[in-house]
């Protein structure tokens, strides 16, 4: 594959991080206690005080370029939000979750100032609570992972292989029949080996930038699945029957993909087995050890105090 050597993330600039370290640490900490104050006197101005501040707090951290964290304080803007219209929802243990959340974003950030590297990941369990809280229909990990798109895998090596609207027919038909298989029993060791090929050589269709270096990953990710290097979910489901439309649009003559699906499908490559090469290669090139710790699903961020 050649020489695919990155540079490892790496903590963000302290100066600017240290700069708005104390309004962002203010904003949260008045937000908190905008809170406690709506459950002492049910005031609905307390949780617009304290979504403002939040917003504060979101557009200072924007600012630093901590897009996971942002996110983080978006989710918990947007339930402050819908507090606004249904305060009901904000009673004493709905409220302990966003306090433990902000508390963890500040945490994060504090971390990041420590020296440490920017693994927006880590908020997930607090992420997860608060989208939950809203309502939402998706709060999954790659929401949080933010890998380098712009690297491009060495893919002189592979060669180029252009294929016909019907040759593309033929592999989706291949591959919709085994995911349908599959879908029924994830243990079908047949239906993993067919899907896998149908669709591994499209890493060699002469697309560039991001539609080649996706199906690059996903070929790690079909080797992962045949495998069985790699846990089953019902998300890494949805993540396959997207890769099924995504076949449609290259045959209808679209080759564009969105970040969404090749951040999920990086999602899972990171958390299969190594020791399968592609596998390796994809974690290697966009630094997948550091951006997926392995304990972030546990993860609980608390502020420690020097």
């Amino acid at each position: 594959m050649g020489d695919m050597t990155m540079p490892q993330i790496e903590a963000p600039d302290a100066a600017p991080l240290a700069w708005l370290a104390g309004e962002i640490r203010a904003s949260t900490e008045a937000a908190i206690a905008a809170i406690g104050r709506f459950l002492a006197d049910r005031d609905v101005g307390a949780l617009r005080e304290a979504r403002e501040q939040i917003h504060t707090a979101a557009g200072a951290v924007r600012m630093l370029e901590l897009r996971g964290a942002a996110l983080m304080l978006d989710a918990t803007e947007q339930l402050l939000r819908r507090w606004e219209d249904l305060p009901g929802e904000c009673d004493a243990e709905a409220a302990q979750k966003v306090e433990a959340a902000l508390r963890a974003a500040y945490a994060y950030l504090d971390g990041l100032r420590s020296g440490r590297p920017d693994q927006p990941i880590r908020l997930f369990a607090h992420y997860r609570e608060v989208r939950a809280m809203v309502g939402a229909a998706r709060a999954h990990p790659a929401d949080l992972l933010f890998p380098d798109l712009t690297r491009r895998p060495a893919l002189a090596a592979i060669g180029v292989l252009p294929m016909t609207a019907d040759q593309l027919r033929v592999r989706r038909a291949r591959f919709e029949a085994a995911l349908l298989r599959f879908l029924r029993d994830p243990a079908d060791q047949d239906a993993r080996r067919d899907m896998h090929d149908a669709l591994f050589d499209l890493e060699r269709l002469p697309q560039r930038g991001l539609a080649r270096s996706f199906w690059w990953v996903v070929r790690g990710l079909l080797d992962a699945l045949e495998a069985d290097a790699i846990t089953v979910d019902v998300d890494l489901k949805r993540v396959l029957a997207r890769l099924n439309l995504q076949v449609r649009r290259l045959i209808d003559g679209g080759s564009g993909v969105a970040e969404r699906l090749l951040i999920d499908a990086l999602y899972y490559v990171g958390r299969a087995d190594p020791r399968v090469a592609r596998v390796a290669e994809v974690r290697q090139l966009y630094d997948l050890d550091t951006l997926l710790p392995a304990d972030y699903a546990s993860s609980r961020l608390v502020l420690l105090d020097a």
